[in-house]
Order: structure tokens, then C-alpha cells, then sequence
């Protein structure tokens, strides 16, 4: 398998390991619903969201340890097994430590936050233990996913993420068919989520046999003094993403936050693809430097334009069908702007990950913290004065910002030229600028009219990007898997 192969490979990995997954909560959302009552189901929907934030317990060390094991080798490592497991008991203590805070602030809140709500207390009581008992799993579980991604080995990764996702949604629907009550509920999610941790052990174990076992004082504590940079990434990162819905509810009020959200997540949902593909570069960026970037910056450019240009398009009709807003209605014009900050979110993605695997972490996090203080005033005066279509073109205006000044980090920082990206960062922005223009009238023209001017600029689209865009690695792989050995387009 070529470099391109394995990279193509991995993307899809990548993408089918958060696809499949959001495929099935879908289905399995409505349904838990119905069988555990809304109450019950907002406090799994609060359990997840505590589950997403304990995988920043590991404190960056899966990105600095995916960039160790990038740089080595089983013969020369960069980070040796003792290193690892020694920074995965650490990253577990951490995680208990965590967890006892969590019960301690339990018992000191608990009561006062359960008379809001309509579940006895004994109930929600058992459930914040199991809750708790996640918090160390899914943070020991971040960090060896590092390990395994540093090894390229995305296949076993989005395997047991994606299986392990869907089975925790399997095993909370058989519960909540027998007895729908949170401590069952939440401790079938505790025996998934320790299982997973458990597979990552051993699939990293076997990953690591061969390598060689001691490790130094100053190889452990330099691996720390790396992560705590990631850390800091990790935490600006959302800071930066998430603050506007803040403002827009402070501020405008709680109503226009659905109004800003909705859009938001359906915008952000683009970053799919650029997000697998950066994810598949970060080891491939740590030990070969150059590599793909200029190949990755220029395709992510232009393929992120269709999506891009058809939501722009659609997106008031997608919303109107979706949860009944106004085709035309201020939720659609916020989506336009987001989906224009995707477009430049999409490209930054590239010079974001070859920075942060060649060892620059402290550049991007001092970029966002220049950037910082501009966004929230320029967020804080939209919110005031004009509303959410001001608060979502201040967030596409920060997107922009960032993307040219990750480009120009790049090249200062002995990387690839900015000149060499520049045709398809021009090009993918004058089209989604036209997106956005002919928008105005777009969205007033006729239903049936909009649709098919997108699908026939879609079909026209697709056939170019197939023909001039895709590297031909890419459509090799494509006319592998569809069986075809010859001929065909390009």
C-alpha cells in the first residue's frame, strides 16, 4: 500500500468512526426517549455531555504521545512502553481525583438541583456514581487512543470507538425496555465504557511488544511538559467555538439561542471530513514533516466548496423541513455565514495539524490567545447591536483570520510555502463568496427552482472536482472498491 492509499484509508477509518455512530444515535435517540421519559433522557444527554469533556482529562497527552510514536520505531523508539503506561497511570489518577470531586460536589448540590426535576433522589444518586466511575475510563482511554493513532492504526481505533458507541446505545435501549431507571441505565453505559478501555489496553500492549522497556526520568517528564501545551489547545479551542451561543442567550436572549444553535450544528457538521483527513495527517505530518500538506491544503479547498456552496443554498429549505423555521428567516442567513466560516475552519484544519505535529504547539496557542480578546468584543457588539446573523459572521470572520494566520505560521515556521496553496485557497474562496452573493437571491427565488439549480450545479461539480481535483490515489481507491479495474472517468 502507497503513502496516498494508507492516507485515503485512514480518512475513511476516520470518518466511519464518527459516521456510523451519529447514523445510529439518530435512531436510537427518539427511541430512549420514548421508553425513559424526557427527564430520564436529559440526564443521559447531561451524562454525555460529561463524557465528552473527561476526554480532556488526558491533559494532551494523546496528541503528544501520537506524535511520539509517529516520530519512532519499534528498533529507535521516540517514547518507550514503560513512558506510556507510566503517563496512562497518571492520567487515571488524575481521573479518579476528578471523580471524587465530582461525588464530593454530588452531595454538597445534589438535593438542591433534584427538586428541579421530577426523579426521586435515590435514583439520581446511583446514577452519579456510575457517571463518576466514567470519568477516569474515558480519560485513560483518550490518552491510549493516542498511542494507537501515533502507530497509524486507525483501523482498530474508529473500530472500537464506533463499535463501542454503538453498543453502549444497544445495551441502554435492552435496559430501558426491562427496567428504565437511571442506575441501570448508567451503569450499562459504566461496563461499556470500562470494556472499551480494557481493548484499548490490550490492543496497545500488542502494539507496543518488541519495544524497548525502560524509560528515563527526562523522557516521561518531557512528554508532560509537551502535553501541557496540548492542554492548553484543547481547552481554547471549544472556549472559542462554543462562546458565541453564550452572548447570543446573555444577551439577546435564550429563545435566539435555538434560533443560533440549530444553524451552528448543522454548519459544523461539515467539518467531517477535514477533521478524519487532519487526524490521518497529524502521525504522517510528526515523522515525515512536509508529506501531503500542499496535496491536502488544495483538495480540502476545493472539495469542502460543494458542500459548502449547496447548504448555502439549501440550507434555509433543510432548516424549514427540519425543525419548522422560516426558509428565509434570520436562522438561515446566521447558517450562510457559518457555513463561510466552515469553508476557512475546513482549510485551517491542514496548517493547524502540521504545526501542532512538528512540535509548534505553543504557536497555535498563542495565535488563539491574540485572537481571543478581538472575537469576544466583535462577538459581544454583534450580540448587542445587531443579533445572531452579526454574532454567526463575527465567528466566520475569526474562522478566516485563523486560517490565513495558520498559513502564514506554517511557512515562518520552515514549512511549505503559503504560495503553494494559494490557487485553491483563492479559487474554493471566490466560490463560496459567489455562494454566498447569489444567496441573496437564491433564497427568494421559487422551492422547486432552488433545487434544481443545486443539483445541476452539484452534478457539474462533482464531475470537475472527479476530474481535476481528487489525486488520482483517491480515485484509485474509489474504482478499486467499486469493483472497477480500468477505464472510467479521469
Amino acid at each position: 500500500m502507497t503513502h496516498g492509499q494508507g492516507l485515503v484509508r485512514h480518512t475513511v477509518f476516520n470518518l466511519m468512526g464518527t459516521v456510523l455512530p451519529l447514523m445510529f444515535a439518530v435512531v436510537s435517540v427518539p427511541l430512549l426517549m420514548h421508553l425513559a421519559g424526557a427527564e430520564r433522557f436529559g440526564f443521559l444527554a447531561l451524562m454525555w455531555a460529561v463524557a465528552g469533556y473527561a476526554g480532556l482529562l488526558d491533559l494532551g497527552l494523546s496528541r503528544t504521545m501520537a506524535r511520539r510514536v509517529a516520530q519512532g520505531s519499534p528498533e529507535m523508539p521516540a517514547l518507550a512502553p514503560a513512558a506510556v503506561w507510566q503517563n496512562f497511570r497518571r492520567v487515571l489518577m488524575i481521573g479518579l481525583g476528578v471523580a471524587v470531586l465530582l461525588l464530593l460536589g454530588w452531595s454538597v448540590w445534589g438535593e438542591a438541583l433534584v427538586r428541579r426535576g421530577g426523579i426521586p433522589l435515590a435514583e439520581i444518586d446511583g446514577a452519579v456514581r456510575c457517571v463518576a466511575l466514567m470519568v477516569p475510563c474515558i480519560a485513560a482511554t483518550s490518552a491510549l487512543r493516542g498511542v494507537l493513532e501515533g502507530a497509524l492504526r486507525f483501523g482498530a481505533v474508529n473500530l472500537m470507538r464506533g463499535g463501542f458507541t454503538v453498543a453502549a446505545y444497544c445495551v441502554l435501549i435492552a435496559i430501558a425496555l426491562l427496567r428504565p431507571e437511571l442506575p441501570w441505565l448508567t451503569a450499562g453505559v459504566l461496563l461499556v465504557r470500562g470494556a472499551d478501555l480494557l481493548a484499548h489496553m490490550l490492543v496497545v500492549r500488542k502494539e507496543l511488544s518488541g519495544w524497548r522497556l525502560s524509560a528515563s526520568l527526562a523522557e516521561v517528564s518531557g512528554v508532560w511538559s509537551e502535553s501541557a501545551w496540548f492542554m492548553c489547545s484543547q481547552a481554547i479551542v471549544p472556549f472559542t467555538m462554543y462562546m458565541d451561543r453564550f452572548f447570543v442567550g446573555s444577551i439577546i436572549g435564550l429563545g435566539a439561542v435555538a434560533h443560533y444553535s440549530v444553524p451552528y450544528e448543522l454548519a459544523t457538521k461539515l467539518l467531517l471530513l477535514p477533521l478524519a483527513l487532519s487526524s490521518a495527517l497529524f502521525p504522517r505530518f510528526a515523522s515525515q514533516g512536509s508529506g501531503s500538506y500542499e496535496l491536502a491544503g488544495r483538495t480540502v479547498a476545493w472539495v469542502m466548496c460543494l458542500p459548502c456552496l449547496l447548504l448555502i443554498w439549501l440550507g434555509g429549505d433543510v432548516l424549514h423541513l427540519w425543525v419548522r423555521f422560516d426558509a428565509a428567516g434570520e436562522s438561515t442567513w446566521a447558517l450562510i455565514a457559518l457555513v463561510s466560516g466552515v469553508w476557512f475552519n475546513s482549510v485551517a484544519q491542514v496548517p493547524y495539524a502540521w504545526l501542532q505535529a512538528r512540535g509548534f504547539v505553543r504557536v497555535t496557542v498563542a495565535l488563539h490567545l491574540c485572537e481571543l480578546p478581538f472575537y469576544l468584543v466583535l462577538t459581544y457588539l454583534a450580540a448587542d447591536h445587531f443579533g445572531i446573523v452579526a454574532v454567526a459572521v463575527a465567528w466566520g470572520l475569526r474562522a478566516a483570520v485563523d486560517c490565513v494566520a495558520l498559513l502564514f505560521l506554517v511557512r515562518h515556521n520552515g514549512g511549505p510555502s503559503f504560495t503553494d496553496c494559494l490557487p485553491g485557497l483563492l479559487g474554493g474562496a471566490g466560490v463560496v463568496l459567489v455562494g454566498v452573493l447569489s444567496s441573496c437571491f437564491i433564497v427568494a427565488a421559487p422551492f422547486w427552482s432552488r433545487w434544481a439549480l443545486a443539483l445541476a450545479v452539484g452534478l457539474v461539480a462533482t464531475v470537475l472536482l472527479w476530474l481535476k481535483v481528487l489525486p488520482s490515489v483517491v480515485k484509485t481507491s474509489v474504482m478499486v472498491r467499486l469493483g472497477v479495474r480500468g477505464g472510467g472517468l479521469g
